[in-house]
């Protein structure tokens, strides 16, 4: 992405301390320095690979970050942007919200955030055996697992309830049966959902 900043003050305005991505994978902009050769961005991928470049790097982007569930340990939060008018163009507390409350930059600086970020998920089987120890589990960016007091599994969309299980079957309401199996492998779908 080719950035508009004319010196290190205005980028630092724009990027330090926020999220871009570089090459795909989320990396904290931790610092933005002059070179001779022109503004250069301090990198910190999880995983603590740190990764000194350009400013004008094209791997480097503000856009394309997919927000939605992210697994912890105890269940799960969904991350979505705010829509604020601001300086910072990367993801940070001032622009992304969790639902269970924690701050962005304390999930931004997990595996689990950097799991999402890069689509690695447990299987539909796997987040119900993680039911078991947790109340919620994501099997994608934009679908999770559930459980509720009564027993019961309820399917979430991107934060609101779509269905519940019912013999292994996920039973959703007719707003959601028309594409379900567009994100669900038919064998989890009840047949009179579609």
């Amino acid at each position: 992405m080719a950035f508009p900043y004319t010196n290190v003050t205005d980028a630092r305005q724009h990027l330090h301390q926020t999220y871009v991505l570089f090459d795909g994978k989320p990396a904290f902009v931790a610092d933005i320095t002059e070179a001779p050769s022109g503004l250069m961005a301090m990198l910190e991928i999880y995983g603590a690979e740190v990764i000194h470049t350009s400013l004008w790097d094209t791997r480097i982007q503000t856009r394309g970050f997919k927000l939605g569930y992210v697994n912890l340990s105890n269940g799960v939060t969904y991350l979505q942007r705010i829509p604020r008018r601001q300086y910072q163009q990367g993801l940070s507390n001032n622009n992304v919200l969790s639902s269970n409350g924690d701050g962005f930059s304390r999930i931004a600086r997990s595996k689990a955030f950097y799991q999402a970020m890069t689509g690695v998920y447990p299987t539909i089987p796997e987040c119900i055996k993680l039911l078991e120890a947790k109340d919620s589990a994501a099997f994608h960016v934009d679908f999770c697992l559930s459980r509720l007091n009564s027993g019961l599994i309820e399917l979430m969309y991107q934060n609101t309830s779509i269905g519940v299980l019912i013999n292994n079957k996920f039973v959703v309401g007719p707003t959601f049966s028309k594409w379900i199996t567009k994100y669900l492998p038919k064998e989890y779908v009840d047949e009179q959902s579609t």
